[in-house]
């Protein structure tokens, strides 16, 4: 069978004498070369073609996908007017804050009413939260104060100013952000299953940030780092 499937029923029988070979040796020869007689003729699908077919229809449809914005006036005016769908990579050295960048337009884009999915491999909920809330505070005092999320985890912020900061973040982004903890196990197969789950749950699709690409798990332990970071990039 595997000398069949590799060479082809016409080339095996021309290679074997009809003596050498079984009754059955011929009936799966016969179904061999009958199922590629049936296949599908080729076509050449030009350029002409998808023009004619298909073109038009997709630039429609890509024209009337929403713009999403990020809340950096500046960021959106470099692409465009804002988001479109895609894949969007932000890239820094360790600790220049892009955690901080990508939290603050997932927030801006949930307060819009854009449901957002934020995988966070690395922080847990409540610091990723905290961060939410520590910018707001920040935004109530007219961009004065001078808090982080150290002092939220040690209680050491002011109570009414987190209380108020929090009234404002629940009733704005909080209705439509999932932090969603992942670690080292957390695959990009997961990341694809629960925004499709979403969506077939609520009928909207999500904005999804993963934080960070590196760090989702390798499909195969023998790859290489760059190896599976390609490979998540793609799917």
């Amino acid at each position: 069978a595997d000398v069949a499937g590799a060479l082809g029923g016409d080339a095996l029988v021309a290679g074997l004498s009809a003596a050498a070979m079984a009754p059955e040796d011929f009936a799966r020869l016969a179904a061999l070369r009958d199922a590629e007689d049936e296949g599908p003729p080729y076509h050449f699908d030009t350029a002409r073609e998808y023009m004619d077919y298909a073109f038009w229809r997709d630039i429609e449809k890509s024209a009337d996908s929403a713009l999403i914005y990020t809340g950096f006036a500046a960021l959106d005016a470099q692409m465009d007017g804002g988001m479109y769908p895609g894949l969007y990579v932000v890239g820094s050295v360790s600790s220049l804050g892009k955690t901080a960048f990508c939290l603050q337009m997932a927030d801006t884009m949930a307060a819009a009413g854009q449901d957002v999915l934020f995988f966070t491999l690395e922080m847990g909920r409540m610091e990723m939260v905290g961060r939410s809330l520590v910018r707001q505070m920040f935004i109530d005092s007219g961009f004065n104060a001078k808090y982080s999320v150290g002092h939220l985890l040690h209680g050491k912020l002011p109570k009414d100013a987190l209380e108020r900061a929090a009234a404002a973040y629940h009733a704005a982004a909080a209705g439509h952000i999932s932090f969603i903890e992942g670690g080292f196990a957390l695959g990009v197969a997961d990341v694809c299953e629960m925004a499709l789950a979403h969506q077939a749950a609520t009928g909207r699709r999500p904005v999804v940030f993963v934080d960070y690409l590196q760090i989702l798990k390798a499909p195969d332990v023998r790859m290489s780092d760059k190896q599976a970071t390609d490979h998540n990039v793609v799917e």
